[in-house]
């Protein structure tokens, strides 16, 4: 974990969380060494206002709207989901009837598929091998990428897809096409509008027009 601001219990923005990824002792001129290595996770973004007040946010975009990757890797990365350990429990129903509900961990990455493997500084046959699985010298970890259940309704009937979107107190890493700043700036305009609606009106006030929404042709806001 690293702070800028020395003070305690303070966060400023800079302010980063990093996490073990690995760790390695050597000798050198008859010295011991132990080094260890970390990768960046959360960092404390810069402060938003909000309804007069600042907010550190974060962001969510559907991983959808990411892909494909960003040209610098698309020829060399391909974005994997490894199954990790399945857990199962039970519980009894109202009815009394036993139900079994599992969890299983995934772990993303991104799978570098050019790899020099020998170590000679170039690509070649001797670097064929491509394997499907995790490994922190070559690959990227996505740890902010989540899955949620994600429900459309249409001509009376509601789907259940899964869907997979990437979190982020920041910038996009660079290898993400970055979506649309047009869509996603008019939906953060909107969004606004209206908690700023409510804010300045009042709760109540704010609840009878989304009343009388059910019933208008055209906006009441």
């Amino acid at each position: 974990m690293y702070k800028n601001d020395p003070a305690p219990g303070i966060w400023t923005a800079g302010d980063t969380v990093y996490y073990w990824k690995s760790g390695n002792s050597y000798t050198e001129n008859g010295i011991n060494y132990w080094q260890t290595d970390f990768y960046k996770g959360y960092v404390v973004p810069e402060p938003e206002t909000r309804f007069g007040k600042s907010y550190w946010l974060s962001y969510e975009y559907p991983l959808g709207r990411l892909l494909p990757l960003s040209a610098s890797y698309a020829t060399q990365y391909k974005l994997i989901q490894e199954e990790g350990e399945t857990w199962t429990n039970s519980w009894t129903d109202w009815d009394g009837v036993t139900r079994d509900w599992s969890w299983t961990n995934f772990q993303y990455y991104l799978n570098k598929t050019s790899r020099d493997l020998n170590g000679d500084g170039a690509i070649d046959s001797e670097d064929s091998e491509d394997p499907v699985r995790y490994d922190d010298t070559f690959d990227i970890r996505l740890d902010k990428l989540s899955q949620y259940d994600m429900y459309y309704w249409g001509n009376g009937e509601m789907s259940k897809v899964k869907a997979y979107f990437l979190r982020t107190t920041g910038a996009l890493p660079d290898y993400f096409t970055s979506p649309s700043t047009v869509a996603i700036d008019a939906v953060n305009h909107a969004l606004n509008s209206l908690m700023d609606s409510a804010y300045s009106i009042g709760i109540d006030t704010y609840a009878s027009k989304i009343e009388a929404a059910k019933a208008a042709t055209d906006g009441i806001f």
